[in-house]
């Protein structure tokens, strides 16, 4: 997982287009089942408020199928360590 665009970005503008390619190609070789988005919590600044987060994936990487967002922002996760899912 890299979850943290304004990490990699060389702009530093929000929404980071200069990362969007990287995101897609991690997506195109991996696929929507092997790949988790995290906050980066604890992270040692907060460069971008969790709404906007939540947007970068929903709005700018548009290339994500919804089912592969859900399996992306929480499923995988429950898979991967074993939660319970909730209804």
């Amino acid at each position: 997982s890299n979850s943290e665009p304004y990490e990699m970005t060389e702009t530093k503008q929000y929404p980071y287009e200069d990362t969007w390619p990287f995101y897609k190609a991690i997506y195109e070789e991996f696929g929507g089942k092997q790949l988790v988005w995290g906050t980066g919590y604890p992270r040692p600044r907060w460069e971008l408020p969790m709404d906007q987060e939540l947007e970068f994936v929903d709005r700018y990487c548009s290339f994500y199928t919804a089912e592969d967002r859900a399996l992306l922002l929480g499923q995988n996760a429950l898979r991967i360590w074993k939660f319970p899912e909730v209804a």
